[in-house]
């Protein structure tokens, strides 16, 4: 037999996935989408009993008789031209719901979608209709509503073949990640204080690969990485020393060019601490590090507050800042000589046609400017005309409206472009919506509405914005704050955040890590996000507020983290706060996985390196034990699931102590390929008993852990017996029992199964789903004491891994088949 290794999200043991059947179902509990019937719906529910299982949350639910879900499966039968004739056409699946005790507002309903024992994708955010996008493509898929929150829910569901909605903001495509990621590092130094307790950190990456990072202090924290692990670290002496005035709100850059001595400017900015936030400072380093040159810069409002910085080619540097009392607008200074003493020029109004004021409410956003160099022949003072050097700036207005101011004159003149107006109520007016240029010249912007994380992206210099797609996903991100966000080549961005499980923020219970989600399609109408957890702990408990200066408490992480991409292999490097055993600064950065950077891949440090999960959490799953007859041969799969919700590997060993295996799809010893959230490894092996049955069992002893050397092992077993074959001499003879292996599996047209019963009775053979639905009855009647045989076609079965099951005599057996294509 041809084994093949299987890399799937799993749902559970076996008896797991069958105690299915009696879990609630939909109503209908199936349906079609046809080009001629392209709408379909059902319904569901009373949900009593709320479903945030498993406990610690993880990736995806566990669904039995007690955490209901309501299953629907969903066939999609289309022309194999349909996509190529509608590339605009997707299936989208909306569930939206009602309470009957008025508390809708706490209600909160879940969408999984599987593809076979795949999670396709999902829907799972907080209180608001729950929308998931498929391929118009044929296929069969199940979909489950799951109670997150139960309140007794009724829902409906809507299933339509159609274009996107064309404004508002949608749901994307969303898969665990394999990603993984480094052991998290506390960062500390020297210079002016051990800098043990440095919060709200920023990163920026050289063009050679080396992160700098930046933090707010006693002075600014400044360290240089290069290594690949993320755990050995340079820090810098006090950019601004012998000033001591300096440390607030810090920030780096790193210049795309070399200067003229062979090094890329840094540049570090703060606040005037000392100054009641009047003043800034801005410093550069021209040498690699070594030596600094710092200017201070002088306002005339009584308040300023959050400095940003921007570079462009090999000596430009740009300083924007918030004037909270001078009229509440947005300004910017520029030098084009490295940012040295009496070279900077300014101020510039950014809202040159947007009005703030006190009375409205305002947010300040981040600046990036476009780092492709300028064509030949473009005129003086003017960026390049795709946008070569173009300088945006993010804002919110009145609270509802997003902005993105865009300069095409190197930050003099500026030109406000709407990029997402919400609904009246709506408040984007949180720390902080984040801008990014890729580098292709597309523009992306990332913003936050208390709840969830979301982008919107423009291909014409922000002339026109794109619907805004949901990034952040899953019961564990329930609350998502504070995005991070970075742009690769054409399409690529990478994003961060921190979430939590609670109602909202300002949930007391709240238990806060750190998350990223990856895209390689952005542009796409239905972008693809896959997700991972990054922080290797809990970094904060209970309220995060949003409002800057203005919160009375729950500051303790701030306002802000930042993240870069590597530009040396598309990596992605993330510096965020701690708050849990102390406050201080933490860095972690990608060892594995998919490239930001078209063209590029990563070397895999994943094995080498301490990862954000050493010790992951694992599930085992082993088959049934049982009787075996002589020379029976037997199909069994032994399987680890990470249950945890970041990427990781696992040590496996699988020990054999009678030597039955004659067949395997791997070695017996190993370590996993990285799973993601959900996602499992299977070994399988052919065990055949002897011709002469041995005095003992033969136990199978399947033993897992993280790959972490102090990662304390999974153990599981499986016993079985043989038992020497009796003749059949008439009805009610003692037989045996068992269900013999699937001949031939996999397998694509028919496949053959042999039982045997012991005595007279009721005899069933059921087929299910992984997702434990059951898809075909082959045998159920009376049947004497004996062999038989029942034969399985896959015609209109999904590929994918299927369980069959034998009932009789009061016993029951499963195997697996797996159906190709």
């Amino acid at each position: 037999m041809t084994w093949k290794a299987l890399r799937i999200p799993a749902l559970g043991t076996l008896l797991t996935a069958l105690a299915l059947e009696t879990a609630s179902a939909a109503t209908p509990a199936s349906g079609t989408i046809t080009e001629s019937s392209s709408t379909l719906t059902y319904t569901g529910g009373p949900f009593l009993v709320s479903n945030p299982t498993p406990t610690p949350v993880s990736s995806a639910p566990t669904c039995n008789a007690a955490t209901t879900c309501d299953a629907f499966a969903l066939t999609v039968t289309l022309p194999a031209d349909y996509a190529a004739l509608h590339p605009d056409d997707y299936v989208a699946v909306r569930v939206d719901w009602e309470s009957p005790l008025g508390d809708t507002a706490r209600a909160d309903l879940d969408l999984w979608v599987y593809k076979g024992a795949t999670i396709f994708t999902s829907s799972a955010s907080t209180n608001q209709p729950e929308i998931a996008y498929l391929p118009a493509v044929s296929g069969t898929y199940t979909l489950r509503v799951v109670p997150f929150h139960a309140q007794g829910e009724t829902y409906t569901a809507l299933v339509s073949l159609g274009p996107l909605p064309p404004t508002g903001i949608a749901d994307a495509l969303y898969r665990s990640s394999a990603d993984v990621w480094s052991a998290n590092l506390h960062l500390t130094g020297s210079g002016l204080s051990a800098h043990n307790n440095d919060l709200e950190p920023a990163v920026k990456m050289d063009p050679d690969g080396n992160a700098y990072v930046s933090s707010n202090g006693e002075g600014i924290g400044l360290w240089k990485i290069s290594e690949p692990c993320g755990q050995t670290v340079a820090s810098f002496v006090e950019p601004e020393a012998p000033l001591v005035n300096g440390g607030g709100d810090t920030d780096v850059e790193v210049a795309p060019v070399k200067n003229a001595l062979g090094f890329y400017n840094l540049y570090t900015s703060s606040l005037h601490a000392l100054d009641a936030l009047v003043n800034f400072n801005s410093s550069v380093s021209m040498d690699g590090g070594a030596t600094w040159v710092t200017t201070p810069i002088s306002t005339a409002n009584v308040v300023d507050d959050r400095q940003w910085n921007a570079a462009y080619g090999a000596n430009t540097v740009y300083l924007s800042y918030h004037s909270v009392s001078g009229g509440f607008n947005i300004y910017l200074v520029r030098s084009d000589a490295g940012g040295l003493p009496g070279t900077f020029t300014g101020p510039y109004l950014v809202n040159q046609d947007v009005v703030f004021t006190s009375t409205l409410n305002n947010a300040l956003g981040t600046m990036v400017a476009d780092q492709r160099p300028t064509p030949p022949l473009t005129p003086p003072g003017l960026a390049g005309p795709n946008g070569e050097g173009n300088l945006y700036h993010g804002f919110v207005e009145g609270g509802n409206k997003l902005y993105v101011g865009v300069s095409h004159d190197f930050g003099v003149t500026w030109s406000s472009k709407l990029a997402h107006e919400g609904a009246r109520g709506s408040n984007y007016a949180h720390m902080f919506s984040c801008v990014a240029v890729d580098r292709a010249g597309n523009v992306y912007t990332a913003f936050c509405d208390d709840r969830n994380i979301y982008y919107t992206f423009s291909t014409d210099q922000g002339e026109h914005w794109a619907p805004p797609r949901r990034v952040s996903n899953g019961p564990a991100t329930k609350v998502s704050v504070f995005p991070a966000l970075a742009a690769g080549s054409a399409g690529r961005i990478v994003l961060a955040w921190y979430g939590a499980q609670g109602r909202n923020a300002d949930d007391p219970a709240n238990q806060w890590q750190v998350f990223t989600a990856r895209c390689q399609n952005a542009l796409d109408s239905a972008p693809l996000f896959e997700q991972t957890l990054v922080s290797d702990h809990i970094i904060h408990t209970g309220r995060v507020c949003e409002q800057g200066t203005n919160c009375s408490g729950g500051r303790q992480l701030l306002d802000l983290f930042e993240m870069d991409i590597d530009p040396t292999n598309g990596s992605s490097f993330i510096t965020y706060t701690n708050d849990t055993g102390g406050r201080w600064t933490n860095i972690t950065r990608q060892l594995s996985g998919g490239s930001a950077i078209a063209g590029k891949s990563m070397t895999d440090h994943s094995l080498a390196c301490p990862s954000s999960a050493p010790c992951p959490a694992a599930a085992t799953a082993v088959p049934e034990g049982g009787e075996m007859t002589e020379l029976e041969v037997r199909q069994l799969e032994f399987t680890v699931t990470n249950a945890g919700l970041a990427a990781g590997h696992f040590r496996y060993e699988l020990q054999d102590a009678l030597g039955w295996t004659i067949a395997s799809n791997g070695p017996f010893t190993g370590i996993t390929p990285a799973l993601g959230a959900g996602e499992s490894f299977t070994l399988g092996v052919d065990a055949r008993a002897p011709a002469t049955c041995p005095s003992g069992p033969e136990v199978y002893r399947w033993i897992v852990a993280g790959s972490g050397a102090t990662c304390a092992p999974e153990t599981a077993t499986v016993e079985l017996t043989c038992t020497t074959t009796t003749a059949v001499e008439g009805p009610g003879a003692a037989a045996g029992f068992g269900l013999g292996p699937a001949v031939p599996n996999p397998f694509d047209g028919t496949t053959t199964l042999a039982y045997r019963i012991p005595a007279r009775g009721r005899v069933t053979v059921e087929v299910f789903a992984v997702s434990g639905r059951k898809v075909s009855m082959l045998l159920d009647q009376v049947c004497d004491a004996g062999p038989g045989r029942v034969s399985l076609s896959s015609r209109g079965l999904a590929p994918g891994i299927y369980m069959v099951r034998l009932r009789a005599a009061g016993r029951s057996q499963t195997r697996s088949v797996t159906v190709m294509r």
